[in-house]
């Protein structure tokens, strides 16, 4: 038995030595490490010495074994590329979930590494979200969590601080009659007057950006899956766009129609994405100018976000056009559960039909909105 227990060197097969360290602490077994090209130790001692140092990192919960030198952008990443890689993120999973990294959680913590980062640093992120819906909110503790446990388990740090995140309640924001007294028929109405009004700070995009607002308006397509729309999933003649299954929400894919408010704007563009300037980033802010230009009156500084026209189309084709609500239930495209997922369908007429039915009432009182403002 040598000078030092479990210490051992060996010379590679390129002619050089490394000192290999086996040994055991706390009930554990340590696998053989190469403390040379671990720590760069070169004698059996300088290994010793370390190993000391690696005990009490040990007792501390700390794995002295893990290169913690990345940074948490690099912890993303991997976890970006783990879930692709699996199939668990979908590429419209990835993109949405990049965008909310890249605004809300990279300038806090996304240069620091994770042992590094404390739950003041969390805070900081959901506090910057304070006028956010709630499921906005709990994104944050969503997207980090994995990351710190995987984190914990790697013995890299002791706790999961995500844990203490505050997990937020609704508070009934997906009532849009909590927020404004308005009559959903009416919000749609107002919003639909006042596109035409909507001033642009680019020219060049003023077509494109009143097209994209009578497009979620009045279709009340979710944004992800309108920005990946383009002029070869649209049938003119028809009137009619094909949304395909790899961008869409429940990986299906669907035929909808889509009005003529669109029309021109759609024929004018010849190849590609249908929206090619617009950014999601932006897309709220341009909304809620948009909200600004109305006379709607909303609750305590409440207001809504674009993911309201899909409740208010589903309000007034079941309240106010006497449509069927599994119907107007397909007309947004959500996915059906039970029994009938597997036998009731609706054809694309059905469809067309129920939108039409939509879109006129919506133009109606649009223009009896003006009348009584003039």
């Amino acid at each position: 038995m040598g000078k030092y227990n479990g210490i051992t060197k060996k010379v590679m097969k390129d002619g050089s030595t490394a000192i290999f360290v086996r040994f055991k602490y706390l009930n554990t077994t340590y696998p053989v490490k190469n403390f040379t090209k671990q720590f760069g130790c070169n004698t059996e001692k300088q290994a010793y010495d370390k190993l000391n140092e690696v005990k009490l990192l040990i007792s501390q919960g700390k794995n002295p074994f893990v290169n913690t030198v990345v940074t948490f952008d690099e912890l993303w990443k991997k976890r970006i590329d783990d879930q692709v890689k699996s199939g668990d993120w979908r590429e419209i999973t990835k993109e949405s979930y990049i965008l909310y990294y890249n605004k809300h959680i990279k300038k806090i913590i996304g240069h620091k590494k994770i042992e590094k980062i404390t739950i003041n640093d969390l805070n900081k992120i959901t506090e910057n979200l304070s006028d956010k819906e709630a499921s906005t909110k709990n994104i944050v503790k969503k997207l980090l969590y994995p990351i710190f446990d995987q984190a914990v388990r790697d013995k890299v740090i002791q706790e999961n601080i995500t844990n203490d995140l505050k997990r937020y309640k609704s508070n009934n924001n997906k009532n849009i009659e909590k927020r404004t007294s308005e009559d959903p028929l009416s919000i749609v109405a107002k919003i639909y007057n006042a596109i035409s009004f909507y001033k642009v700070h680019c020219r060049a995009q003023e077509q494109e950006i009143k097209t994209y607002l009578y497009f979620v308006l009045l279709t009340s397509r979710r944004v992800s899956e309108v920005l990946k729309l383009k002029k070869e999933d649209v049938i003119i003649e028809e009137m009619k766009i094909i949304s395909k299954a790899s961008i869409s929400k429940t990986n299906t894919e669907y035929h909808f129609p889509f009005p003529s408010e669109c029309l021109d704007y759609i024929q004018s563009i010849e190849s590609g994405l249908l929206f090619p300037t617009l950014k999601r980033s932006s897309l709220h802010a341009i909304f809620i100018r948009l909200l600004n230009l109305t006379d709607i009156k909303f609750y305590n500084e409440k207001s809504l976000s674009l993911h309201d026209t899909r409740r208010l189309l589903m309000s007034i084709m079941i309240t106010k056009c006497k449509i069927d609500a599994t119907l107007a239930d397909s007309c947004i495209s959500h996915a059906q559960k039970g029994t009938i997922k597997s036998y009731l369908f609706y054809t694309h007429k059905d469809i067309e039909e129920a939108f039409e039915k939509y879109w006129q009432l919506i133009r109606e009182e649009a223009k009896l909105i003006d009348l009584l403002d003039t």
